[in-house]
């Protein structure tokens, strides 16, 4: 090889763990501050290859109350209802198309029993796009609809019987970026895709790569080979069919970023770059 070769097994990919195993590698000072090229290794097949990484803002809302007795307390502000009023607004607000842009509520809790009004309602929601500008406008969407649900509730509720208190964390941020289409890693990406007979396709997805990307370092995502599907669900599945050709895929890859000098960069030697090789599993 003509450059080092590290290889990562990050932690914390998926969900709150918000890359975080890879945003630890890239930290300034870190052992992936200044690498050549960087390839991760997440999910099965062999066709794709993830070029383009799509950014995300995960944010939990709670919305609190003082509560009371379901029949004695009518009229005090709920936060269920409060929040709800929040959420039916974003099921149906209209989202960026070009480039796509997704909002997911995922998760949604509150309440003590069937017959006290709740202290507390909180959900998660999950924002998605390829554009940071859309990421910014999705924040302000979700901000804005969770104040209004809180403020109508507050109005509708019967005299004066406590306040709401809205709260909004940020759980995840997750970078947007790109590697151009054209770059030297890409094009080794698909010569090894087309060498174990697949024809390579460029697409968006979340993730490891995410940070490099954003940091405008070249990196790619590729399959480990086999078939999957039913991912995120109860019911996702693997076979290992085509197994092996994902390793081959992936050693022919590394092989030819670090084998020798694809783009010369003035700083390489200075900088004693390496090829990082992460490798990411679903949970």
């Amino acid at each position: 090889l003509a450059r080092p070769l590290l290889v990562a097994a990050t932690v914390g990919e998926e969900g709150p763990g918000d890359l975080r195993g890879v945003k630890h590698l890239f930290r300034p000072g870190g052992p992936c501050e200044a690498v050549h090229g960087f390839v991760s290794v997440d999910g099965a097949g062999l066709r794709r290859i993830v070029t383009r990484a799509v950014g995300s803002r995960r944010y939990r809302v709670c919305v609190r109350g003082r509560g009371g007795h379901s029949w004695a307390d009518f009229g005090t502000p709920n936060p269920i209802h409060a929040l709800g009023r929040a959420l039916a607004e974003l099921a149906v607000a209209p989202l960026p198309s070009a480039p796509r842009a997704t909002l997911t509520v995922a998760r949604i809790g509150g309440g003590t029993a069937v017959n006290a009004i709740p202290m507390e309602a909180w959900a998660e929601v999950d924002t998605r796009s390829e554009d940071p500008a859309h990421l910014d406008a999705l924040e302000a969407l979700v901000r804005g609809a969770c104040a209004r649900g809180v403020a109508a509730e507050r109005a509708a509720a019967q005299g004066a019987r406590g306040e709401l208190a809205l709260e909004i964390e940020v759980m995840g941020d997750r970078p947007a970026g790109a590697t151009d289409s054209d770059h030297p890693l890409v094009r080794a990406a698909e010569r090894a895709t087309r060498a174990v007979g697949v024809e390579p396709e460029r697409v968006a997805s979340s993730t490891d790569a995410n940070v490099p990307m954003a940091l405008g370092l070249p990196a790619v995502t590729v399959g480990g080979g086999g078939e999957a599907g039913g991912a995120h669900t109860t019911g996702e599945w693997y076979r290992n069919a085509g197994g092996p050709e994902g390793v081959v895929r992936l050693l022919l890859l590394v092989a030819a970023v670090a084998g020798r000098d694809p783009w010369p960069d003035a700083n390489a030697e200075a900088a004693a770059p390496r090829v990082a090789a992460g490798e990411d599993e679903r949970r």
